[in-house]
């Protein structure tokens, strides 16, 4: 006799089983009920009808309800990790879809902010280039002003996609330069005012020489007019001389 290993067993029915063998042991074994089965050397490895004793059927009874817990047992192991597998996939799907669709929002609010500013800053420009065109002292200032506005917009642009280094560097440049623009501004004011003031005055002085050319001819004439009648031409271009 030899002893072979169970690889499964089927009830048929009263004392009759379906064993599935493997290959044979070690020959002369004992009986181990729940391990081994005692079989005629001419038993196929394929499953086979036998007829048991009742001690054996109960013996493989046991280990038939015991093969069939640890079988239940292992596909509910291979369930709960295909559910957990399956729940693991499915929160990560959602979180890949939660970050994509909050990417993909951020990159839509970014793209709307700039357009937004694209656009005021186009109106801006317009705006100093009509401004260009001013020549006095107030328009230029205000052109200044606006200058300074164009950079605090771009400064908040540069803290949005630069950082919180670049935007100081900035501020700081735009406070020096509104200061620069207050402490000059007087000058200006004053220097365009004389401007003006200098540019009226050649006018004036023209003006003034026009008049003193008019009376002095008057004066001749009217000097040349006495010394005719009191006694000649030379009396006459004396007095226009000493005129």
């Amino acid at each position: 006799m030899e002893t072979r290993t169970i690889e499964a067993i089927e009830f048929l029915g009263g004392n009759t089983w379906s064993v599935t063998w493997t290959t044979p042991l070690v020959d002369g074994k004992p009986v181990e009920f729940g391990l081994h089965v005692r079989a005629p050397l001419n038993t196929p490895d394929v499953p086979t009808p036998i007829r048991l004793t009742p001690t054996e059927s109960l013996s493989f009874l046991r280990l038939y309800f015991q093969l069939d817990q640890e079988r239940e047992e292992r596909k509910r192991e291979e369930r709960e990790r295909e559910e957990r597998e399956q729940r693991h996939r499915e929160q990560r799907e959602q979180r890949e879809h939660e970050q994509r669709e909050q990417r993909e929002q951020r990159e839509r609010e970014q793209r709307e902010q700039w357009e937004r500013g694209k656009k005021y800053l186009m109106r801006l420009l317009r705006s100093m280039q009509l401004l260009l065109k001013a020549s006095t002292p107030i328009e230029s200032l205000l052109l200044d002003i606006l200058s300074s506005a164009v950079f605090i917009i771009l400064a908040i642009l540069a803290l949005e996609l630069l950082g919180w280094f670049l935007f100081l560097g900035l501020l700081v440049t735009i406070l020096t330069y509104l200061l620069l623009i207050i402490s000059l501004a007087p000058t200006d004011l004053n220097a365009s005012a004389f401007a003006r003031q200098i540019s009226k005055r050649p006018q004036k002085l023209t003006t003034s020489v026009t008049r003193l050319s008019r009376s002095l001819v008057d004066r001749q004439v009217e000097c040349a007019t006495q010394g005719v009648t009191r006694g000649g031409v030379t009396r006459a271009m004396l007095f226009a001389r000493e005129g």
